[in-house]
């Protein structure tokens, strides 16, 4: 945040007309305050934007139906049947998907969010190593495989 402060002289007749200047003394200089230099950092990206709305609606979605999905299993101990029960299974399938989207959504918000204050830095700093980095590595064995995600920043 910057703030100037300017003063202004003013003629003895000009400030004999003006209302506003009549209290002030007759000795006033113009002064400016000491503007200090301002960094502009670049908007967030997009995307950015975009991965956090995902997040929020996934958590959302995630959390209305594991509510619903509570509720069938409410209705499924008071009187079981296979209604409720596939009822309840589909509903708790939803909210773990929501879930997922939301972790999904907040992972890939995160990272663009390092990316873009990567780039930020190297508009200051023309040599500065890379800060963010994403590494997926596979895996493989005899009883399965898998893979490794590391998400450095």
């Amino acid at each position: 945040m910057v703030v100037a402060l300017l003063c202004t002289a003013l003629p003895a007749a000009a400030r004999a007309q003006d209302p506003v200047t009549q209290s002030a003394p007759t000795d006033t200089a113009t002064v400016a305050a000491p503007v200090a230099p301002t960094t502009v950092t670049p908007p967030l990206p997009t995307t950015f934007w975009i991965a956090t709305a995902a997040a929020g609606v996934g958590l959302l979605t995630g959390i209305t139906f594991g509510f619903l999905a509570l509720d069938a299993q409410t209705d499924f101990d008071k009187q079981p049947n296979e209604s409720d029960a596939s009822r309840g299974e589909t509903l708790a399938v939803f909210a773990d998907v929501g879930f997922g989207v939301a972790l999904l959504g907040a992972i890939t918000a995160v990272v663009l969010y390092g990316i873009q204050e990567d780039e930020a830095a190297e508009g200051t700093k023309n040599a500065a190593p890379p800060k963010s980095t994403v590494t997926l590595t596979p895996q493989l064995g005899t009883n399965g495989g898998g893979a490794t995600l590391r998400v450095t920043f």
